[in-house]
Order: structure tokens, then C-alpha cells, then sequence
């Protein structure tokens, strides 16, 4: 049995499978996604699931943006534009907040606080208990 092939094809399915539980039964009309470089406290977006997040959010209908302080453009093939890191000072705007990348430079507390609905797959809030974090 080829385990790291099975783990790559797992992996490659979790943006669905998050964006479709934290869709569920919830009106979204735009989605903020907080990091989208591979790791923390890197530029680096090679392999980084946070552009397949855009994709699906995107062809959902959703109007999605991103933000990270460490990739301030994002420029590749699966987008016919070029994408520009927006001011995390909006994050109040957006309906949800998928944070995918936990860089020590984020103010995890001003994202809890003026979010609306967070979904955590960093396990940032693990000690959180409260229906606006979605733990995935």
C-alpha cells in the first residue's frame, strides 16, 4: 500500500471538504483568506492549498479576497488576474474568514474579535469555545 500516495490524494481533497462544512446551511457571500503562503512566517506559496481555496470559493459564487503580510501579490495560472494581499483592518467585511496560514505576525485576537465567522484549520482558538469559530 503507497501511503504517501494516498496521504498526497487526502490532502488534495481537504479545500473541498472544508469549504463544503463550513458552507453548510450558511447564506456566505464573501470569504477572506488569511495566509496563503505553504508555512508560517515564509513567502513561499509552493504547493500551498490556500489558491485552491480561491478557486473553489470563487467558482461558489463568493467573492473572495486574501490577506498576508508575507505575499503581498499572488500570480499564477489558475487565475486569469493578478490577486493583491488586501488591509486585514476590513476583516469586519467579509461573511467568513478561513484562516489557513497562522503567522506569528497575525493579531489572533483582532481577528477573533472582528470576525464574523472564523474557520480555524491552524487549531489557533483550541481553547476557544464559541459558535463564530468553525475548528476543521
Amino acid at each position: 500500500m503507497n501511503f504517501i500516495g494516498m496521504a498526497g490524494k487526502i490532502n488534495d481533497k481537504m479545500p473541498e471538504w472544508i469549504i463544503g462544512q463550513s458552507l453548510k446551511k450558511r447564506q456566505i457571500k464573501s470569504a477572506l483568506v488569511l495566509g496563503v503562503a505553504y508555512k508560517k512566517n515564509v513567502d513561499d506559496m509552493r504547493e500551498s492549498p490556500a489558491l485552491e481555496f480561491i478557486k473553489i470559493l470563487s467558482k461558489k459564487k463568493i467573492k473572495v479576497d486574501y490577506h498576508d503580510p508575507y505575499v503581498k501579490l499572488v500570480k499564477t495560472r489558475k487565475f486569469k488576474k493578478t490577486l493583491k494581499s488586501v488591509d486585514i483592518k476590513k476583516i469586519n467585511d467579509y461573511d467568513i474568514v478561513y484562516l489557513l496560514t497562522d503567522h506569528d505576525i497575525f493579531d489572533f485576537k483582532f481577528i477573533k474579535d472582528k470576525s464574523k465567522l472564523i474557520v480555524d484549520t491552524r487549531n489557533v482558538y483550541k481553547t476557544e469555545i464559541t459558535n463564530k469559530i468553525i475548528k476543521l
